[in-house]
């Protein structure tokens, strides 16, 4: 467990919690809560590697809580709350377990049994004892904070939503189910003691007034509701936001209420006369806020990454914590990303837009309009990016400015690979269709482009499957193709005839690249699952290029490989894989040497272009670099 500093950040971030050949992680995952700590020292941020803890007076980082990250791999954290006193920290993963962690040793402390139906939301009692959940199971479940052991269940006709507690913990509200009521129950006997209707649509949040006088709830019609729990009735509605209201707050002191909503806004009221006060509207949509307990600073997080913290009476811009990947959270998966490295192997660019420093770590946007852009290639030059999107479009963007400068169009389906020649002149396209539906794309071909011009140059027919991956051989004369048809093909460059069809994988080729001398292919193939047959093909296989012949077949991986390349001098060969492994394979013998392993599994893995580091990406959203020259 890394120790649990109190006194501001003493530890490189980037170093915690690596597997043993990993040298840096960039990023910190994907946020899913905030929460500030009863005295308003810490921020805790609950992400997809586990609950990042800030000083929250400097933003900086000093703790990173995994559990047993070495014996068991972390789980994403969805959502954090502190404890009244401040003692504990509880948090929902996407396991659906609730964690209870000792503040102040950053140890954890005891962890629920997983609920398969889902956990919505978590409330301390007022004295921190009792923690009190909803979940998808149609229970309200009251756990011991210090021991995890159930104490008592509420079962409920539906699922349950949203919790709210009143300040002298005798009441809990509770939201979900078709009939968009709130039920109210008394804490110590689970008895229902009222029930509030009048809701248009789901309740996706409660919260009671520090006097315990108003609950107020906020649903998808876009509303805020103010309810009076002694007698039950509606007194007053609030509107303003335009999208789910699915997160309420009280300030401290009463006088201020918080909403936030999926419009991307968290908008300020005033709760003695419910005029609105203030908008927070950065432009992305919001993930979670936090208030300090004293009332001055909201602490605001959204799908771009990034924590902002504002003066709650100025509205004025305070400080901003970055290094998180930009998106929402998936409790199922999180999509592949796409990433490349610069020529000259200082940048790391994601397909988020995002580009990294290898040596310092440090990000900053390029440009936005990367985003849900895949795949992405730098040419040559380093001059142009080249990005693909799932309408078939082809990008070509100034790689300084991230300002587009020519659309390429002609393929009819989702691009799946791009690559620029040796000399830049020319880029190749092709687009492959991963439906689970259907093993094949509409679209087969390969277009070759002139970059200058953005004209089409040539087509290249023959493939039956969409083409997965393309490469150029090191003096640009030959292009080698892989199919989801099993095949490889290879082309003249100059003429655009098909030279020869290369047989063997068993499924879908993955990946492709020609030796340093031009006289080898190495490629890699990934199981097609769709296919009636079911068969495995996890290799990397060794081909020569001048007779077609193939000369190695190397076992061991036991997922998709998903990317391949020869070392400078060709005797090597590194892969790697869905299975969460880099491998180096000996070229002339046709061997394994070693493989490095990661605690997740890999949805993208790039080399850089002198072959001394791999990146690779994982779902905990974070990339990983890995030093692959010593061994």
């Amino acid at each position: 467990m890394l120790p649990f500093f109190n006194d501001g950040c003493n530890d490189d971030h980037r170093q915690w919690y690596l597997p043993p050949d990993a040298i840096m992680r960039l990023g910190k995952g994907q946020i899913g809560d905030i929460a500030f700590s009863p005295d308003g020292k810490k921020l805790a941020v609950a992400s997809s590697i586990g609950i990042w803890i800030y000083n929250a007076n400097t933003y900086k980082e000093f703790a990173l809580l995994t559990g047993n990250w070495e014996k068991l791999p972390s789980r994403t954290y969805i959502k954090v709350k502190y404890s009244p006193d401040g003692r504990i920290l509880a948090s929902i993963n996407n396991n659906y377990e609730i964690h209870f962690w000792n503040t102040y040793t950053g140890n954890l402390m005891a962890k629920t049994r997983r609920n398969q139906y889902g956990i919505n939301d978590i409330v301390f009692s007022p004295y921190g004892k009792t923690l009190v959940s909803s979940g998808n199971d149609a229970t309200i479940r009251f756990w011991d904070s210090q021991t995890g052991n159930l104490k008592g269940v509420i079962s409920e006709q539906r699922g349950v939503q949203a919790l709210g507690i009143s300040p002298d913990g005798k009441i809990i509200a509770s939201s979900g189910g078709e009939d968009n009521a709130i039920r109210l129950w008394d804490f110590k006997t689970r008895q229902n003691v009222a029930t509030l209707t009048g809701a248009t649509q789901n309740i996706h949040s409660l919260a009671f007034s520090p006097n315990g006088v108003l609950l107020v709830s906020g649903g998808g019609d876009s509303s805020i509701m103010l309810w009076q729990p002694k007698t039950g009735k509606h007194i007053h509605t609030l509107t303003r936001h335009t999208g789910n209201v699915d997160r309420l707050a009280f300030s401290a002191d009463g006088k201020t209420l918080i909403s936030g909503s999926s419009d991307g806004t968290i908008q300020l009221w005033n709760a003695q006369t419910w005029q609105h006060r203030k908008t927070f509207n950065p432009g992305y949509k919001h993930l979670s806020f936090a208030l300090s307990p004293n009332d001055d600073t909201l602490a605001n997080a959204y799908e771009n990454g990034t924590i902002q913290f504002y003066d709650v009476k100025t509205g004025h811009h305070k400080a901003t914590i970055t290094g998180y990947m930009p998106g929402k959270i998936s409790t199922a998966f999180y999509p592949q990303n796409s990433f490349t490295f610069s020529p000259d192997d200082k940048k790391l660019l994601t397909s988020s837009g995002h580009l990294w420093d290898v040596e310092t770590g440090q990000q900053h946007v390029l440009t936005e309009g990367l985003k849900n852009h895949n795949p992405i290639v730098f040419s040559p030059d380093g001059k142009f990016i080249a990005s693909g999107n799932k309408a078939g479009g082809i990008f070509i963007w100034y790689a300084n400015s991230g300002v587009p400068r020519t659309i390429l169009a002609g393929h009819s389906d989702e691009i799946a690979c791009l690559v620029f020649s040796p000399n830049g002149k020319y880029l190749a396209s092709g687009c492959a269709d991963y439906s689970e539906h259907t093993n094949k794309s509409n679209d087969t071909s390969i277009r070759l482009w002139n970059v200058q011009t953005g004209r089409q140059k040539t087509i290249l027919t023959g493939h039956t499957g969409g083409v997965a991956c393309i490469a150029f051989s090191p003096d640009g004369q030959m292009i080698a193709s892989g199919s989801e048809d099993n095949t490889i093909r290879l082309w003249d460059t100059n003429t655009g005839q098909h030279i020869k069809t290369l047989e063997g994988h068993t499924g879908g080729v993955a990946c492709v690249v020609f030796s340093p001398d031009g006289k080898m292919l190495a490629s890699g193939s990934r199981n097609s699952e769709n296919r009636e047959d079911k068969k495995t093909d996890y290799t990397i296989r060794l081909w020569d290029v001048n007779t077609g012949n193939q000369k190695y077949i190397l076992s061991g991986h036991t997922g998709r490989i998903l990317s391949v390349v020869f070392s400078p001098d060709g005797q090597t060969l590194k892969s790697g894989s869905q299975d969460g492994s880099i491998r180096v394979w000996d070229t002339l013998k046709g061997k394994h040497i070693h493989s490095l392993w990661g605690y997740f599994k890999f949805q993208s893995v790039a080399f850089s272009t002198d072959v001394r580091l791999a990146a690779t990406y994982s779902r905990n959203g974070t990339i990983l670099l890995w030093d692959i020259s010593k061994k």
